[in-house]
């Protein structure tokens, strides 16, 4: 069993998403766009988004009881006998919040959960635009089926990017970035 739980950890890890293919033989459509482009894209966000929350309130619940414990540990009635493991465990506690606040820093999971969410629901806001029609999808200001097509796929495309931009700006270290130096 725990071999099973192992590899499918690994599989997950370096799980393979099979590229988006379009047929070359066939004029594509918004359609084939919206099968094979939008509804990936937005599953994974929500995907993403979830875990990134889940991952978020058990780490911050897991530091808020490590930080309760340590002092009511702290203050049990001991004799020179439980001193010495009340310390260990205080201690052991205390690196506990030091790692979880750490993994916190290191996967942004909040700053990922509301962004992923918010990319997620703007997606699906355009998307009901464009399927009623209104807004910049309405016939005044796009009269044509072809040119409100293109304009949902320029839509999502940006949004997508934008995600990605926000995506390494959040995660950009300014430790690593190169200054250069003008003579």
């Amino acid at each position: 069993m725990l071999s099973r739980n192992f590899f499918g950890f690994i599989k997950n890890l370096l799980k393979y998403q099979k590229p988006q293919i379009y047929d070359n033989q066939k004029e594509t459509t918004v359609e084939d766009y919206i099968k094979q482009r939008y509804n990936d894209q937005l599953d994974w966000y929500e995907e993403h988004a979830t875990k990134s929350r889940v991952t978020y309130y058990i780490l911050q619940f897991l530091i808020v009881l490590a930080g309760a414990l340590i002092p009511l540990i702290n203050v049990f009635p001991s004799d020179n006998n439980n001193l010495y493991t009340i310390k260990i465990i205080s201690s052991i506690l205390g690196s506990f919040i030091v790692i979880f606040t750490g993994v916190l820093q290191i996967t942004k999971s909040n700053e990922n959960w509301i962004s992923y969410r918010s990319t997620a629901e703007l997606m699906k806001s355009e998307y009901q635009r464009f399927k009623m029609g209104v807004g910049d999808y309405s016939e005044e200001k796009v009269s044509d089926k072809e040119n409100r097509s293109l304009l949902f796929i320029e839509r999502m495309e940006t949004i997508i990017a934008e995600e990605g931009k926000k995506f390494i700006n959040t995660h950009e270290k300014s430790d690593f970035k190169t200054k250069t130096k003008s003579d």
